[in-house]
């Protein structure tokens, strides 16, 4: 009869999930027959894992348990956990004939530290199967100490292996002899591929040097986006109109990327523009040639741009590169008087004080501040005291750095209280935690690097304990 039933195609496909439903019930039941205290010993791990402890011979246990899905949540509870005695028993696992348990006891040993587990996972990346060499590449990442073993393995592995070394070695940097770090980053970056050239790029970041110059000008004119992007980070941290010439050059043809490559590569290249440019602007104080008019075109266009994020970097680079040039006294009365390129950028600022996106108005606010100096103070004064919380922050950030007399604008929104009595002043805009920060933060950096601005009479040690309160 069930043989006819199903012989009918109609009634065969209704019934078919059923079949199959009951047929998988032996196997689910079967299969939890065969480990009963699974659930119960993963529980438990997870309880010790929240608490942030574990009985020491539980743990053992567990780590030793017939079932590898148990072996594996201890694995990798021991290193989360943090407890020293673990390293023991974790060496044991080492031995487990899964890779995927060896693999985490691999990384918990990278967390838990010290120099047999650094020995341990010395040992690791060397061995014969890639899946244990890259655990132990993300262990020596996480292990203090681990440093020179990942430089070792940075030198000889390739592909993913090499990938992994890298990425340990940006972790570990302080470890290894910084001749040795910049010279292996030399040999190494003109002969990889993408995914680990970009990697090599981070580890140039945090060392720089002037050597790296020529071989870092080599991949700004990359065609991966993310190579270039770390190129001109790594860029940005040197020093040298030769720096700023390879930063302007990629500027030439970064048109190749589209979308939100384009946009991280603009990104990277203002910032880049925002610590290499002072010096060129520098020495271009009286006119609009050269490097100081190629750095303003850039920056000016960026600030232009309809990505709001290449926008605010752009506004920022303009603000970081003109930082301590001055200004002459006679300048804050006649805009005339300054270079034209900063004129140029400052109207370039103005612009987008009308900007719909809060983030680049606050960023031009910090500009255009820089860049007129304290021509622009009574307008600061304005901004300090409208109901936008973000603009009306970075107003107060500004007028710490450059207004003649900043403290009297600083104490009102510091302590929520008006400034001018006349004026009709934005309670809660002054009682926004952000404006009430960017008010004790101006008042402490007055304190620190501009003295000569406090009023005379003004009790700098009350003022000064007053925000250091604040702040505790």
């Amino acid at each position: 009869m069930v043989l006819r039933f199903l012989s009918q195609p109609v009634r065969r496909a209704a019934f078919l999930p059923v079949l199959l439903v009951a047929a998988a019930l032996p196997l689910i039941a079967g299969c939890m027959t065969g480990h009963p205290g699974r659930e119960v010993a993963r529980r438990a791990i997870a309880r010790w894992e929240d608490r942030r402890s574990a009985p020491a011979d539980s743990l053992r246990m567990m780590l030793t348990h017939s079932d590898a899905h148990v072996r594996l949540a201890a694995a990798r509870a021991a290193g989360l956990i943090g407890r020293p005695e673990a390293v023991a028993p974790l060496l044991q696992v080492l031995e487990d004939p899964s890779v995927t348990v060896r693999s985490a006891a691999l990384f918990s040993l990278g967390l838990l530290g010290g120099e047999r587990a650094v020995a341990a996972l010395d040992t690791a990346a060397r061995d014969p199967r890639p899946a244990v060499r890259q655990a132990a590449l993300r262990g020596l990442a996480q292990a203090e100490g681990g440093g020179p073993a990942l430089l070792q393995a940075a030198l000889s592995a390739t592909g993913e292996e090499a990938a992994a070394a890298w990425d340990g070695l940006r972790n570990r940097f302080g470890e290894v002899e910084r001749g040795a770090l910049v010279a292996a980053i030399d040999t190494t970056l003109a002969h990889t591929p993408a995914k680990v050239r970009w990697r090599i790029l981070r580890c140039a970041e945090v060392v720089p040097d002037s050597s790296l110059i020529p071989v870092l000008t080599q991949d700004i004119h990359a065609q991966d986006a993310q190579v270039r992007v770390h190129a001109l980070r790594a860029l940005a941290r040197q020093h040298g109109p030769v720096a700023l010439e390879a930063a302007l050059e990629a500027a030439a043809d970064r048109g190749r990327f589209h979308g939100r490559e384009r946009s991280r590569v603009d990104i990277a290249l203002c910032r880049a523009l925002g610590s290499l440019g002072g010096a060129a602007l520098a020495a271009h104080r009286d006119d609009d040639t050269g490097s100081a008019a190629q750095v303003a075109d850039i920056l000016i266009a960026a600030a232009d741009d309809r990505d709001p994020h290449v926008a605010e970097t752009a506004l920022s680079a303009m603000a970081a590169c003109v930082e301590g040039l001055s200004l002459p006294p006679e300048a804050a009365a006649r805009e005339g008087l300054l270079p034209p390129w900063r004129i140029r950028m400052l109207r370039a600022a103005v612009r987008q004080l009308e900007s719909p996106h809060p983030g680049v108005r606050r960023e031009a606010v910090g500009a255009w501040a820089n860049l007129r100096g304290a021509g622009c103070a009574a307008e600061l004064a304005r901004l300090a005291d409208i109901d936008q919380p973000v603009i009306a922050a970075a107003a107060l950030a500004a007028i710490a750095r450059i207004h003649p007399d900043p403290v009297p604008l600083l104490m009102g929104p510091a302590t929520g209280a008006a400034v001018h009595p006349a004026a009709a002043p934005r309670d809660q805009a002054r009682r926004s935690p952000l404006v009430r920060m960017a008010a004790l933060e101006g008042l402490a950096s007055v304190l620190q690097d501009r003295p000569d601005a406090l009023p005379a009479g003004l009790p700098r040690d009350r003022l000064r304990r007053a925000v250091e309160d604040a702040f505790c």
